[in-house]
């Protein structure tokens, strides 16, 4: 009778670690999806310095007014295309925004694969992971980053608004994980603590 009830009792326990697993990795594979088809901000200070934080937010102000309302009908490699496409310009209205400002910081822009970790916004939730990225480091680049996502334009509040019907329809069935974070913050904590063990396994 107890060996029976043992039985039992870890048959019941196998069935509920599966229901978790399967869950978690429906989750997970949602993020996947997520990160594939977005393209990150990366702004990095030279300095952290209050002059040098300001100017970051400026140039990032500057880049998203110029180059952040990219239409989210075109997929994420034709929108990858765009901003490679216009590295050059992006950097010139950078070099402005630093020169208007009384500094003579050299900038460099790329496209880039990198890590983020879960970074909540008012409106949204981007889970951990590498992410393709628009990179732009200001003089040095040893102060304080900045990120956001600069494809599909939710960094931009107006666009957000106008575009959040055509966001939800860009991600699918990922589009809920994004907006309802209280609900999925235990999961995303689990996701970024397994990219956290990964990456450091393949940096061993």
């Amino acid at each position: 009778m107890k060996r029976k009830a043992l039985f039992l009792s870890l048959a019941i326990l196998f069935v509920i670690i599966s229901v978790i697993f399967q869950d978690i990795f429906s989750f997970y594979l949602k993020c996947r999806s997520i990160r594939e088809n977005t393209i990150r901000l990366h702004v990095i200070a030279n300095s952290d310095s209050e002059q040098d934080q300001t100017l970051k937010l400026a140039v990032r102000d500057a880049i998203l007014d110029a180059f952040g309302d990219i239409d989210t009908s075109v997929s994420k490699n034709d929108a990858e295309k765009i901003i490679s496409g216009k590295l050059s310009d992006i950097i010139s209205v950078a070099e402005t925004v630093i020169s208007e400002q009384g500094f003579d910081y050299p900038v460099r822009a790329e496209l880039t694969e990198t890590y983020f970790d879960t970074k909540e916004y008012d409106n949204f939730t981007m889970p951990s992971g590498n992410y393709d990225a628009l990179r732009i480091i200001i003089g040095t680049g040893n102060g304080k980053n900045w990120w956001c996502v600069m494809f599909p334009p939710l960094c931009i509040p107006a666009a957000y608004q106008k575009n959040s019907i055509n966001i939800n329809e860009y991600y699918g069935n990922s589009s809920e994980i994004l907006v309802r974070k209280t609900k999925y913050k235990v999961k995303f904590a689990i996701v970024e603590l397994c990219e956290k063990i990964v990456r450091k396994l393949k940096s061993s």
